[in-house]
């Protein structure tokens, strides 16, 4: 949408698509069209946070040497789960996070992209990227 603040991240799982096997998707027959055969469509649900949610999060700094400070701030209370994935989508850290600084030690894994994904109790999931150099 153009002019638009909301933004879809896509997280990449980590498994082949030869993996996944259809009861992992929901179906629906496709609709009818003229001399097609009929087909199965496959949708993947995804889940959008919204940047007007009442967490805010910050990274620093980023880029960084694994050393970092996640930043969560919340009107009220707030805990939840850190999961930290690196470029191909394999899991490296998993850790809880509560509001206020949660310093993060990534030091020892290779330089690259993280993607980080800040699952919060009340539901709310917010994704970050980071950069070790």
């Amino acid at each position: 949408m153009a002019g638009s603040d909301m933004h879809a991240f896509i997280e990449p799982v980590g498994i082949p698509c030869s993996d996944i096997n259809d009861d992992q998707f929901k179906s629906a027959p496709a609709g009818p069209v003229a001399a097609a055969p009929a087909r199965k469509q496959k949708f993947i649900m995804l889940q959008l946070s919204s940047p007007w949610a009442e967490a805010s999060i910050s990274i620093h700094p980023n880029p960084n040497d694994g050393l970092f400070t996640l930043d969560l701030s919340s009107n009220e209370a707030t805990q939840g789960d850190l999961l930290i994935r690196n470029g191909l989508g394999a899991l490296v850290k998993t850790t809880a996070v509560k509001t206020g600084p949660n310093t993060i030690d990534l030091r020892g894994q290779p330089p690259g992209v993280y993607f980080l994904s800040i699952q919060l109790l009340d539901g709310s999931i917010f994704n970050r990227k980071l950069v070790l150099q």
